[in-house]
């Protein structure tokens, strides 16, 4: 059950994470990453570094089905807990602007 948590956390913050970039990128607007600030770096940094493609990966190899509940409340905690990042300015906060 812990395992499944644990790794339901980590998918709900990656594809909490790869959103904002992914939908920066194709929209063409600046976002802080890892990446870099431009469109082009947020949507690499959304898609491929991990994010969206590292939790779908995760999502296929894990075993949520066998504990849904845990399951489910490790996806809202992980979401929820990039959200709040995201929502309050951290990105920003660590890129320095």
């Amino acid at each position: 059950m812990w395992l499944a948590f644990g790794i339901a956390v980590l998918i709900g913050v990656l594809f909490g994470n790869g959103i904002p970039h992914f939908v920066s990128g194709i929209s063409r607007k600046n976002y802080p990453s890892l990446a870099g600030e431009g469109a082009v770096p947020n949507l690499v940094g959304g898609w491929i570094l991990f994010n969206l493609a590292g939790g779908l990966a995760l999502f296929q190899c894990a075993t949520l089905v066998a504990n849904p509940v845990a399951s489910a409340v490790g996806l809202s905690i992980g979401l929820l807990a990039i959200g709040l990042f995201h929502a309050s300015g951290g990105a920003y906060r660590i890129s320095g602007k």
